[in-house]
């Protein structure tokens, strides 16, 4: 795992270093690819909470019919939780331009709210046309257990071992001494709970509402999520979302899941804010943002506009929690022995 991390992180940076010299001095073949980069920024909540999170797509360099592209997100919620994600993928359009095929790599790290760091490699594989969507996405964490909460109990035990000399005569007494001896344990038990990432993967399948078509464009989802977890039996459902995009620059979504366990809640709304952003610009002087105020015009129907998609997948590495577990190694034991001797008379010397 550690190598597989350093690995990509490689990438990652040698990709970074050229992305912005890609964009400004390499020609697309159309000006949809070089317009693909935007900043997308959302909100989702229901009555447990509200996250938010700020996503860059920002394409490194057009290939002959799609592009390549490095992807920063962050998120974080009103629990004190925050996660960054990290991803390269890449989106062509294929048979005569009626789809597009992409995958995608991404390093993911969390903070919860216990202050625990887990980390995480995800790869994801989608197919976009202007009716039908599908996508995947596998999840392999750290395989690390951090504690979230520690507790301690106490409880001791006596034992009393009595023996008796040999009698001896004392003046005109027979005595005897009897030695007592008392132990005393005490042990300490440590329980413990815990948290860790849960190694897993989701899919949906969607289809293209035809409904309000001038308006806005409808899609209806119907997905499965499983993760595997250490603390009991695995953990899946099935999930809906729905998302009505209104021209490029607005997006309304919601999602309801079975499992309410997995995913902490049993829905989310939310809204998303898509920006048209140009790291070239940016770099040159220009207006960054340059288009924005199209965002809400009709979206472009040629299937290319969809290049620049934000990529959908889970913005949180999934954690589950364990029952209180004992941990032995930091328990301990003590014995206390206390002795007492007593002379004891158990008889009298007969006169002569």
């Amino acid at each position: 795992m550690k190598t597989l991390r350093t690995t990509l992180s490689v990438i990652i940076l040698a990709i970074t270093q050229v992305a912005v010299f890609a964009e400004s001095e390499v020609a697309a073949p159309d000006d949809l690819l070089v317009n693909s980069g935007a900043i997308t920024l959302g909100l989702h909540g229901n009555d447990r909470g509200v996250r938010g999170m700020g996503d860059a797509f920002i394409p490194v360099s057009p290939l002959e019919s799609g592009l390549l592209f490095i992807n920063p997100r962050v998120s974080l919620n009103d629990d004190g939780e925050e996660e960054f994600n990290f991803g390269v993928g890449v989106r062509s359009l294929v048979f005569d331009d009626q789809m597009i095929l992409g995958g995608n790599v991404f390093y993911d790290t969390r903070w919860s709210t216990y202050n625990n760091r887990f980390e995480q490699v995800g790869a994801g594989l989608e197919m976009l046309s202007r009716w039908f969507d599908a996508r995947a996405n596998y999840y392999y964490p750290d395989d690390k257990k951090d504690v979230t909460a520690s507790s301690t109990t106490t409880s001791s035990s006596s034992s009393t071992r009595t023996s008796l000399g040999t009698p001896f005569v004392s003046g005109s007494s027979i005595l005897q001494r009897r030695r007592r001896v008392t132990e005393t344990t005490t042990t300490t038990r440590t329980f413990e709970t815990y948290e860790t990432a849960l190694e897993g993967f989701d899919a949906e399948v969607g289809a293209r509402v035809p409904v309000l078509t001038d308006l806005a464009t409808t899609r209806v989802f119907v997905g499965y999520q499983r993760y595997e977890t250490p603390f009991g039996s695995d953990l899946d459902g099935w999930k809906g979302r729905v998302e009505v995009r209104i021209g490029e620059g607005l997006l309304l979504d919601a999602e309801v899941f079975e499992n309410e366990l997995l995913n902490q809640a049993d829905f989310f709304v939310g809204a998303r804010l898509r920006l048209p952003f140009s790291a070239g610009n940016l770099l040159s002087g220009k207006n960054p943002f340059e288009g924005a105020s199209e965002a809400f015009k009709p979206a472009p129907t040629v299937l290319a506009a969809r290049l620049g998609e934000m990529v959908v997948r889970d913005m949180n590495i999934r954690l589950d929690g364990s029952s209180s577990i004992e941990n032995p190694s930091k328990g301990s034991e003590t014995t206390d022995q206390v002795s007492r001797t007593d002379i004891l008379t158990i008889g009298t010397v007969p006169p002569p």
